[in-house]
């Protein structure tokens, strides 16, 4: 028998699969609305808490050491929903879609370049830590 964990991971995945087929839905009977309210969410998002006292602080050690970081994120979270919603290729859009979609590309192009900057310090950081100490 699964413990709680495995059975509150498996609600949380079934509720994501819910969300994204009503946005899709949503995507495709309002696609200008959808994807202008999708870039919005993207875009602006903010992670909760981080009005929290030390909350950088605690943000950037869990990023150190790997557990959830930009490249997660952007891996993990961001790719796998702009391509179940085929955001690149969907069809119908007008003005204000296009340019929504243009937005949630440029903001996944910055956000791929951002994890790729910081994988890169982290890994610095963490090289500089490995190294022994001379005498």
């Amino acid at each position: 028998m699964p413990g709680p964990a495995a059975r509150i991971a498996t609600d949380e995945n079934l509720h994501m699969l819910f969300y994204r087929q009503l946005f899709a839905d949503a995507l495709r009977a309002f696609p200008d609305d959808a994807m202008a309210a999708l870039a919005d969410v993207l875009c602006d998002l903010r992670m909760p808490g981080t009005g929290i006292p030390g909350f950088r602080a605690r943000a950037a050690r869990v990023a150190a050491a790997g557990i959830y970081n930009l490249d997660v994120h952007h891996e993990h979270v961001v790719l796998p929903l702009l391509r179940a919603l085929s955001v690149t290729t969907t069809p119908g859009l007008g003005p204000a879609g296009r340019q929504a979609q243009a937005r949630i590309g440029l903001y996944e192009e910055r956000l791929k370049a951002q994890a790729t900057r910081t994988r890169a310090l982290y890994a610095r950081m963490n090289a500089s830590t490995a190294l022994p100490l001379s005498p």
